[in-house]
């Protein structure tokens, strides 16, 4: 047998016998935040629509929760954001939470986040650990 015929009869099999259902989640999951977000609304967003942490449905609940079967980014705190709602091991209160890397006030640092944000940038189509992932048509 030649070396085309197999890879080609190889092909087939696999094609057959192939279970999308992984990629069938990923492409509601982003769906879904495509249509929950656009990029106007990211750009227009309050504070709590944006920030994590209010138990309500945000950008960021999106973008680290709802969004896991087509791009996880867990592993990281949610500064990773610019800046988040809740507690630290250090302080329990619950209250925006922010680093100086974003802004030295809590306005600063949602415009920072929103702005500047690795989840942003990754679910609005450009690079990320340098790979281009298709999200939002972008023209």
């Amino acid at each position: 047998m030649s070396k085309v015929f197999t890879l080609n009869t190889e092909l087939l099999a696999f094609s057959r016998n192939y279970d999308t259902t992984h990629e069938d989640k990923a492409t509601s999951a982003r769906g879904q935040f495509i249509r929950a977000y656009p990029l106007r609304r990211l750009k227009d967003s309050t504070l709590d629509e944006y920030v994590i942490g209010k138990r309500t449905p945000s950008f960021c609940t999106y973008v680290e929760a709802r969004t896991k079967a087509w791009a996880n980014i867990q592993g990281a705190t949610s500064f990773k954001f610019g800046i988040y709602f809740g507690k630290t091991q250090s302080d329990l209160s619950t209250r925006y939470r922010f680093t100086g890397k974003f802004g030295k006030t809590k306005k600063q640092a949602f415009n920072g986040g929103r702005a500047l944000t690795p989840s942003a940038t990754f679910f609005h189509g450009r690079m990320l650990h340098g790979e281009k992932i298709q999200t939002h048509h972008l023209g």
